[in-house]
Protein backbone atom coordinates (compact mmCIF):
# COMPACT_ATOMS: atom_id res chain seq x y z
CA UNK A 1 0.00 0.00 0.00
CA UNK A 2 1.26 3.41 -0.97
CA UNK A 3 1.01 6.45 1.27
CA UNK A 4 2.08 10.01 0.60
CA UNK A 5 4.66 11.62 2.80
CA UNK A 6 2.30 14.44 3.59
CA UNK A 7 -0.11 12.02 5.33
CA UNK A 8 2.38 10.66 7.80
CA UNK A 9 4.86 13.43 8.44
CA UNK A 10 5.62 12.05 11.87
CA UNK A 11 7.52 9.22 10.21
CA UNK A 12 10.03 11.51 8.57
CA UNK A 13 12.17 11.40 11.70
CA UNK A 14 12.75 7.71 11.06
CA UNK A 15 14.49 8.57 7.83
CA UNK A 16 17.21 10.26 9.83
CA UNK A 17 17.38 7.44 12.35
CA UNK A 18 17.59 4.79 9.67
CA UNK A 19 20.38 6.56 7.81
CA UNK A 20 22.84 5.34 10.42
CA UNK A 21 23.21 2.33 12.70
CA UNK A 22 23.45 4.24 15.94
CA UNK A 23 19.66 4.46 16.40
CA UNK A 24 17.97 1.23 15.37
CA UNK A 25 14.50 -0.04 16.28
CA UNK A 26 14.65 -2.37 19.27
CA UNK A 27 14.08 -5.63 17.41
CA UNK A 28 16.29 -4.72 14.45
CA UNK A 29 19.43 -6.59 15.44
CA UNK A 30 20.90 -6.73 11.97
CA UNK A 31 21.55 -4.40 9.08
CA UNK A 32 22.36 -5.07 5.44
CA UNK A 33 22.80 -2.51 2.71
CA UNK A 34 23.48 -1.99 -0.96
CA UNK A 35 23.65 1.05 -3.19
CA UNK A 36 19.85 1.18 -3.28
CA UNK A 37 18.67 -0.36 -0.01
CA UNK A 38 19.20 -0.19 3.71
CA UNK A 39 17.51 -3.11 5.50
CA UNK A 40 16.87 -3.43 9.23
CA UNK A 41 15.58 -6.69 10.62
CA UNK A 42 16.13 -9.44 13.19
CA UNK A 43 19.02 -11.41 11.66
CA UNK A 44 21.91 -10.95 9.27
CA UNK A 45 20.71 -13.87 7.17
CA UNK A 46 17.29 -12.30 6.69
CA UNK A 47 18.70 -8.81 6.09
CA UNK A 48 21.00 -10.14 3.37
CA UNK A 49 18.13 -12.09 1.81
CA UNK A 50 15.87 -9.02 1.72
CA UNK A 51 18.59 -6.89 0.10
CA UNK A 52 19.26 -9.57 -2.51
CA UNK A 53 15.57 -10.00 -3.31
CA UNK A 54 14.98 -6.25 -3.37
CA UNK A 55 17.73 -5.73 -5.95
CA UNK A 56 16.35 -8.59 -8.04
CA UNK A 57 12.74 -7.37 -7.89
CA UNK A 58 13.63 -3.78 -8.71
CA UNK A 59 15.55 -4.88 -11.79
CA UNK A 60 12.55 -6.89 -12.95
CA UNK A 61 10.12 -4.05 -12.29
CA UNK A 62 12.23 -1.52 -14.18
CA UNK A 63 12.59 -3.94 -17.09
CA UNK A 64 8.88 -4.69 -17.32
CA UNK A 65 7.40 -1.25 -16.72
CA UNK A 66 10.08 1.33 -17.54
CA UNK A 67 11.95 -0.21 -20.44
CA UNK A 68 14.74 -1.92 -18.56
CA UNK A 69 17.52 0.48 -19.49
CA UNK A 70 17.15 2.88 -16.60
CA UNK A 71 19.87 3.15 -13.95
CA UNK A 72 19.23 2.10 -10.39
CA UNK A 73 17.42 4.72 -8.38
CA UNK A 74 19.67 7.32 -6.78
CA UNK A 75 17.24 7.64 -3.90
CA UNK A 76 18.06 5.08 -1.19
CA UNK A 77 15.23 3.09 0.33
CA UNK A 78 15.07 2.00 3.95
CA UNK A 79 13.26 -1.30 4.51
CA UNK A 80 12.23 -2.31 8.02
CA UNK A 81 11.24 -5.98 8.31
CA UNK A 82 9.57 -7.76 11.21
CA UNK A 83 8.83 -11.48 11.15
CA UNK A 84 5.39 -12.27 12.57
CA UNK A 85 3.52 -15.12 10.85
CA UNK A 86 0.25 -14.03 12.47
CA UNK A 87 0.27 -10.60 10.84
CA UNK A 88 0.44 -9.18 7.33
CA UNK A 89 1.27 -5.51 6.98
CA UNK A 90 3.02 -3.46 4.32
CA UNK A 91 3.42 0.28 3.78
CA UNK A 92 5.54 2.42 1.51
CA UNK A 93 6.25 6.11 1.96
CA UNK A 94 7.61 8.01 -1.02
CA UNK A 95 9.64 11.04 -0.06
CA UNK A 96 8.70 13.80 -2.55
CA UNK A 97 12.09 15.42 -1.93
CA UNK A 98 13.83 12.24 -3.06
CA UNK A 99 16.03 11.90 0.02
CA UNK A 100 14.94 8.51 1.30
CA UNK A 101 11.92 6.32 0.62
CA UNK A 102 10.70 3.95 3.33
CA UNK A 103 9.10 0.51 3.38
CA UNK A 104 7.63 -1.38 6.35
CA UNK A 105 6.97 -5.11 6.09
CA UNK A 106 5.48 -7.39 8.74
CA UNK A 107 4.60 -11.02 8.06
CA UNK A 108 6.01 -14.49 7.57
CA UNK A 109 9.48 -14.81 6.08
CA UNK A 110 7.94 -16.03 2.85
CA UNK A 111 5.67 -12.99 2.66
CA UNK A 112 8.26 -10.33 3.47
CA UNK A 113 10.80 -11.73 1.01
CA UNK A 114 8.30 -12.48 -1.73
CA UNK A 115 4.93 -10.90 -2.56
CA UNK A 116 4.78 -8.19 0.14
CA UNK A 117 8.26 -6.97 -0.80
CA UNK A 118 7.59 -7.23 -4.53
CA UNK A 119 4.35 -5.24 -4.24
CA UNK A 120 5.89 -2.43 -2.21
CA UNK A 121 8.95 -2.16 -4.44
CA UNK A 122 6.68 -1.37 -7.38
CA UNK A 123 5.70 1.76 -5.44
CA UNK A 124 9.38 2.49 -4.77
CA UNK A 125 10.43 2.14 -8.42
CA UNK A 126 7.51 4.17 -9.75
CA UNK A 127 7.95 6.73 -6.98
CA UNK A 128 11.64 7.13 -7.78
CA UNK A 129 10.78 7.75 -11.43
CA UNK A 130 7.59 9.82 -11.14
CA UNK A 131 7.34 11.00 -7.54
CA UNK A 132 3.72 11.07 -6.42
CA UNK A 133 2.36 12.03 -9.83
CA UNK A 134 0.91 8.64 -10.82
CA UNK A 135 -2.76 8.15 -9.88
CA UNK A 136 -3.22 5.82 -6.93
CA UNK A 137 -5.54 3.40 -8.74
CA UNK A 138 -2.95 2.72 -11.45
CA UNK A 139 -0.07 2.52 -9.00
CA UNK A 140 -1.95 -0.08 -6.97
CA UNK A 141 -3.16 -1.76 -10.14
CA UNK A 142 0.43 -2.47 -11.12
CA UNK A 143 1.72 -3.35 -7.66
CA UNK A 144 -1.14 -5.73 -6.90
CA UNK A 145 -0.24 -7.91 -9.88
CA UNK A 146 2.58 -9.24 -7.68
CA UNK A 147 0.34 -10.27 -4.78
CA UNK A 148 -0.11 -13.85 -3.63
CA UNK A 149 -2.76 -16.18 -5.02
CA UNK A 150 -5.10 -15.68 -2.08
CA UNK A 151 -5.42 -11.97 -2.81
CA UNK A 152 -5.91 -12.64 -6.51
CA UNK A 153 -8.69 -15.09 -5.67
CA UNK A 154 -10.40 -12.60 -3.36
CA UNK A 155 -10.42 -10.02 -6.14
CA UNK A 156 -11.87 -12.50 -8.59
CA UNK A 157 -14.62 -13.18 -6.07
CA UNK A 158 -15.28 -9.44 -5.84
CA UNK A 159 -15.50 -9.13 -9.63
CA UNK A 160 -17.91 -12.06 -9.73
CA UNK A 161 -20.05 -10.23 -7.18
CA UNK A 162 -20.14 -7.15 -9.42
CA UNK A 163 -21.45 -9.34 -12.23
CA UNK A 164 -23.92 -11.30 -10.11
CA UNK A 165 -25.50 -8.20 -8.58
CA UNK A 166 -25.01 -5.96 -11.63
CA UNK A 167 -23.69 -3.39 -9.19
CA UNK A 168 -20.51 -1.81 -10.48
CA UNK A 169 -18.11 0.81 -9.12
CA UNK A 170 -18.00 4.08 -11.01
CA UNK A 171 -14.63 4.22 -12.74
CA UNK A 172 -14.46 8.00 -12.87
CA UNK A 173 -14.78 8.03 -9.08
CA UNK A 174 -12.19 5.25 -8.76
CA UNK A 175 -9.72 7.25 -10.84
CA UNK A 176 -10.03 10.18 -8.44
CA UNK A 177 -10.11 8.35 -5.09
CA UNK A 178 -7.73 6.65 -2.66
CA UNK A 179 -7.62 2.86 -2.93
CA UNK A 180 -8.30 1.28 0.45
CA UNK A 181 -11.17 -1.21 0.22
CA UNK A 182 -11.13 -4.66 -1.35
CA UNK A 183 -13.58 -3.63 -4.09
CA UNK A 184 -11.32 -0.72 -4.99
CA UNK A 185 -8.28 -2.98 -5.32
CA UNK A 186 -10.28 -5.48 -7.38
CA UNK A 187 -11.48 -2.72 -9.70
CA UNK A 188 -8.07 -1.05 -9.98
CA UNK A 189 -6.32 -4.30 -10.86
CA UNK A 190 -9.00 -5.33 -13.33
CA UNK A 191 -9.10 -1.99 -15.17
CA UNK A 192 -5.30 -1.93 -15.24
CA UNK A 193 -5.19 -5.42 -16.72
CA UNK A 194 -7.80 -4.42 -19.30
CA UNK A 195 -5.80 -1.42 -20.49
CA UNK A 196 -2.44 -3.20 -20.34
CA UNK A 197 -3.83 -5.92 -22.61
CA UNK A 198 -4.53 -3.22 -25.21
CA UNK A 199 -1.09 -1.68 -25.37
CA UNK A 200 1.44 -3.22 -23.03
CA UNK A 201 3.08 -2.26 -19.76
CA UNK A 202 5.21 0.71 -20.82
CA UNK A 203 2.33 2.37 -22.66
CA UNK A 204 0.16 1.97 -19.57
CA UNK A 205 2.75 3.70 -17.38
CA UNK A 206 3.02 6.59 -19.86
CA UNK A 207 -0.76 6.85 -19.86
CA UNK A 208 -0.84 6.97 -16.05
CA UNK A 209 1.77 9.70 -15.94
CA UNK A 210 -0.11 11.82 -18.47
CA UNK A 211 -3.54 11.09 -17.02
CA UNK A 212 -2.86 12.70 -13.67
CA UNK A 213 -4.14 16.05 -14.97
CA UNK A 214 -6.77 15.04 -17.54
CA UNK A 215 -7.60 11.31 -17.47
CA UNK A 216 -10.43 11.57 -20.01
CA UNK A 217 -8.14 13.18 -22.58
CA UNK A 218 -5.43 10.59 -21.92
CA UNK A 219 -7.88 7.71 -22.36
CA UNK A 220 -8.69 9.03 -25.81
CA UNK A 221 -5.08 9.75 -26.73
CA UNK A 222 -3.63 6.41 -25.65
CA UNK A 223 -6.51 3.96 -26.09
CA UNK A 224 -9.01 5.73 -28.39
CA UNK A 225 -11.57 5.50 -25.58
CA UNK A 226 -13.79 8.52 -26.01
CA UNK A 227 -15.17 8.88 -22.49
CA UNK A 228 -15.40 7.37 -19.02
CA UNK A 229 -18.81 6.06 -20.02
CA UNK A 230 -17.27 4.12 -22.90
CA UNK A 231 -14.54 2.76 -20.62
CA UNK A 232 -17.15 1.76 -18.05
CA UNK A 233 -19.18 -0.18 -20.60
CA UNK A 234 -16.24 -1.91 -22.29
CA UNK A 235 -14.59 -2.81 -18.98
CA UNK A 236 -17.79 -4.34 -17.59
CA UNK A 237 -18.15 -6.43 -20.73
CA UNK A 238 -14.53 -7.50 -20.43
CA UNK A 239 -15.08 -8.64 -16.83
CA UNK A 240 -18.17 -10.64 -17.79
CA UNK A 241 -16.40 -12.35 -20.68
CA UNK A 242 -13.30 -13.10 -18.61
CA UNK A 243 -15.36 -14.71 -15.86
CA UNK A 244 -17.33 -16.75 -18.41
CA UNK A 245 -14.08 -18.01 -19.95
CA UNK A 246 -12.72 -18.88 -16.51
CA UNK A 247 -15.87 -20.83 -15.60
CA UNK A 248 -15.80 -22.68 -18.92
CA UNK A 249 -12.16 -23.65 -18.44
CA UNK A 250 -12.83 -24.85 -14.91
CA UNK A 251 -15.82 -26.89 -16.08
CA UNK A 252 -13.77 -28.59 -18.78
CA UNK A 253 -10.99 -29.32 -16.29
CA UNK A 254 -13.41 -31.15 -13.98
CA UNK A 255 -14.85 -33.44 -16.68
CA UNK A 256 -13.87 -37.11 -16.26
CA UNK A 257 -11.37 -38.37 -18.79
CA UNK A 258 -13.13 -40.66 -21.25
CA UNK A 259 -11.73 -44.14 -21.60
CA UNK A 260 -10.23 -44.97 -24.95
CA UNK A 261 -12.77 -46.51 -27.30
CA UNK A 262 -10.14 -49.09 -28.18
CA UNK A 263 -9.34 -50.09 -24.61
CA UNK A 264 -9.56 -53.83 -23.95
Amino acid sequence: MLQGMQRIKGLIALVILWSGTECLPANAAAVASSQQFYVLTSSSRLADKVVERAEEYCSRIRAEWLGGHLPATRTPTSIYVEIDPKRSFARTVIDPLGKRHMVWLVGSEEAVTDYLLHHELVHVVLGAEFGESLPVWGNEGIASRYDNQRRHDLRQTQLAQFVATDSWPDLKTLFESPVRQRWQYASAVSVSDYLIAQGGAEKFVRFLNDSSTDPAHSLNEYYAIQSFSELQTSWQQHVRESLDEKRSSEAVATLPTSASRYAR
